[in-house]
């Protein structure tokens, strides 16, 4: 996963509009840091809307999918408004690189309390295994990260 073709983007709820999840940090190659990267994302999503969203309501399954060949933008614009559902001024917020996009992996974090801590979106422009045992070192990754959000959330509760 070491070039520019994939990206990780960790989705936290939002502190001002808690009914979305906003990049909280985000990893590709040629990156400028992983924290000012997230905040130059425009991206959000509701519980339930598109893959990221969907990972967010069913928190603890993983969402695989491959997306279609997007001939043009138009055609983009229309699978992710008319297919995902997601809201036309969301759509027209998503960067440029998902429209390369061919396939999203998604998971719902939780703590050991079933509190939600986050999504983790891997978006890559080539297509992998879509079952957790195609990719062990990112099921490794997930428990990591969970406790490492767990902790955190923890230390605000103290």
């Amino acid at each position: 996963l070491g070039d520019a073709s994939h990206r990780f983007t960790l989705f936290t709820v939002d502190p001002v509009y808690p009914s979305y999840i906003v990049p909280y940090v985000r990893f590709e190659v040629g990156g400028t840091d992983g924290i000012a990267d997230a905040d130059k994302s425009k991206a959000r999503y509701q519980k339930g809307i598109g893959y990221t969203g969907r990972a967010w309501q069913q928190s603890k399954s993983y969402i695989s999918f491959v997306f279609p060949d997007f001939k043009d933008h138009a055609s983009f614009e229309h699978y992710y408004i008319h297919v995902l559902g997601i809201p036309p001024e969301t759509v027209g917020d998503i960067s440029n690189y998902m429209e390369k996009v061919k396939h999203i992996f998604c998971y719902g974090l939780v703590d050991s309390q079933d509190r939600f801590l986050g999504v983790l979106s891997l978006d890559s422009q080539s297509v992998w295994g879509s079952e957790p045992e195609d990719m062990p070192a990112l099921a490794e990754l997930l428990v990591l990260l969970g406790l490492l959000l767990e902790s955190f959330s923890r230390s605000h509760l103290r």
